[in-house]
């Protein structure tokens, strides 16, 4: 068993630090090599429900489509990579307590947002993945209450490449609220860029959604909370972000320079 991994590479796109990489190293040794040396796309999918810390067990949603995932699906002996995306915990008062009660911004717990780990298959069955480890942190997933913004993880199928020269640009999917954003590479021989570009710009947490009325009047407009909605306004909501996602997000079709979803 190899507790260190001599090429690995991630890259995340949104407001995150992210922790030191031994300890989600340590555990994750598999099938190093077997996906060959050929360059193969993650494989992406959403988390469901709660995956407890000492947990071995994952519910998983429906596999993530498009040019920039793969579509293999997972099978025992693979390297899992699993991130809580979104679990941060804010002040949703519409004063300048929002977000870290005190500065109309921020969080006031991060809670497991940003955790991450790997993780070897031992089986799958339906929706349900077994793990050879047990879990070190808690994935939750759910929906936005009054109190407490949207939860999500996702979970990513890494190729156990055995060497690997990357050429052209590589790109994860853009984030959707569900899965995406980030790319994870997991080579066991020699990893070489081969002049390659990995380029995750504008792949991370979505712009807040607009409402499209006329121009944005007066000054010192406070609105915390909401989306301004007055007939003479024009703004948008707060982003979203490791804390939740809004009620208005970012589209990728634009009409008038502003667009929501």
């Amino acid at each position: 068993m190899r507790l260190a991994r001599p090429a690995l590479l991630i890259v995340a796109l949104w407001g995150l630090l992210l922790p030191s990489l031994a300890a989600a190293q340590s555990a994750a040794c598999a099938l190093p090599g077997r996906d060959g040396p050929t360059y193969v796309r993650n494989t992406y999918y959403p988390g469901s429900g709660t995956a407890s810390a000492a947990g071995r067990t994952l519910n998983l949603g429906t596999l993530r489509g498009g040019t920039d995932a793969a579509s293999a699906p997972l099978t025992p002996g693979d390297l899992v990579f699993i991130i809580q995306m979104q679990d941060g915990v804010l002040n949703n008062s519409n004063s300048v307590a929002y977000g870290n009660g005190a500065a109309g911004r921020g969080v006031t717990d991060l809670r497991d947002a940003g955790h991450y780990e790997f993780g070897v298959v031992t089986a799958v069955s339906g929706a349900v993945v077994t793990l050879r480890d047990p879990l070190r942190y808690t994935y939750e997933s759910g929906p936005a209450t009054a109190t407490a913004g949207r939860r999500s993880f996702q979970v990513l199928r890494v190729p156990q490449h055995s060497a690997l020269t990357l050429g052209g640009t590589v790109r994860p999917p853009a984030w959707n609220g569900e899965t995406g954003g980030v790319v994870v590479f997991d080579v066991a021989g020699t990893l070489n860029l081969g002049g390659a570009t990995v380029d995750a710009s504008a792949a991370g947490y979505r712009g807040g959604g607009s409402f499209v009325g006329g121009s944005l009047t007066g000054q010192n407009i406070q609105d915390y909370a909401a989306l301004y909605t007055t007939t003479t306004s024009r703004g948008a909501m707060k982003a979203e972000g490791y804390a939740g996602t809004p009620t208005l997000v970012r589209g990728t079709a634009v009409t008038g320079g502003y667009t929501g979803t």
